[in-house]
């Protein structure tokens, strides 16, 4: 990540915190961002998180729904997404991505046999639960929120076949 010294700062981003920052956004917002409906329904639910409107023209370019080789992107539009997911700013969602840093209780799954973009939900006793997105290269995405019911670790796992109770 390159960043510019001046007012209207621009981060060049490497196409891996690209691929997680879209993973991630789209994890939260429930769906793949694939067309123009899609990110005018995302562009709605980041305003609304958020307070904020974001350009549907950043949307789609960053989501890949038109043709843009560039890869520098507005600190504004990144400190945007970042606080959808929750984050203060994009410097601080980055911090916490590229130290890798997951806290709480170890769950090992071997992604072997999991397809990129398939979804693992995982239920914890203490009412929270965490939805895990595979994005290749034995890596996830984790997004965790509390839950209604407790009911002790259970896993399920959306677009893959094989499941097991860990």
């Amino acid at each position: 990540m390159n960043r510019k010294n001046d007012s209207t700062a621009f981060v060049e981003l490497d196409d891996a915190t690209s691929r997680i920052l879209r993973t991630q956004i789209e994890t939260k917002f429930g769906a793949k961002i694939t067309s123009c409906g899609n990110a005018q329904d995302l562009r709605e639910a980041i305003r609304q998180h958020t307070r904020q409107l974001l350009s549907i023209s950043s949307l789609r370019r960053f989501f890949g729904l038109v043709d843009y080789a560039g890869k520098k992107m507005r600190t504004t539009t990144l400190d945007l997404y970042a606080s959808y997911l929750g984050y203060e700013s994009f410097s601080a969602w980055y911090d916490v991505i590229k130290s890798g840093v997951v806290e709480g209780p170890m769950l090992t799954l071997q992604a072997s046999n999991i397809e990129m973009g398939s979804q693992i939900k995982v239920s914890f006793i203490k009412g929270l639960e965490a939805l895990m997105c595979y994005i290749g290269e034995d890596r996830f995405i984790i997004n965790s929120q509390p839950r209604r019911q407790a009911d002790g670790l259970h896993i399920a796992r959306r677009g893959v076949r094989d499941i097991r109770r860990l």
